[in-house]
């Protein structure tokens, strides 16, 4: 968990070692530090998928830690979906309004940044 009400109010800090996947649980997202307008959420996935899902008024960045996060779009007028591999080391961006998923195939680590009302 984030350390909050330290000797020092100037920080917070918090060690993603905290936060692992439970025993049978396909995917883990525990939020770390709402800042700025910004919700920043550290998930687990394993094997597992999250709901479609769009958010109307802003985008959502991932930036992958470990192993590999599959994203699928829904691209407009129906023309179909979009699948994309995210790696260990790199960050997407879903814009606003982009209908999307995720999911994993084995263990994907990543943080996860939106808005606040997303």
């Amino acid at each position: 968990m984030p350390q909050f009400g330290r000797d020092d109010p100037s920080y917070d800090i918090a060690d993603l070692r905290d936060y692992d996947l439970p025993p049978e649980a396909p995917a883990l997202a525990q939020g770390l530090f709402r800042f700025n307008g910004i919700n920043l959420r550290h998930c687990v996935i394993e094997n597992g998928a999250t709901d479609w899902l769009r958010h109307v008024d802003s985008d959502a960045l991932f930036q992958v830690l470990d192993g590999e996060l599959l994203v699928d779009l829904r691209l407009p007028d129906d023309a179909g979906i979009r699948n994309i591999v995210v790696k260990a080391g790199q960050v997407i961006s879903i814009h606003a309004g982009v209908e999307h998923r995720t999911y994993s195939h084995g263990r994907a680590v990543l943080l996860v940044m939106d808005a606040l009302a997303a």
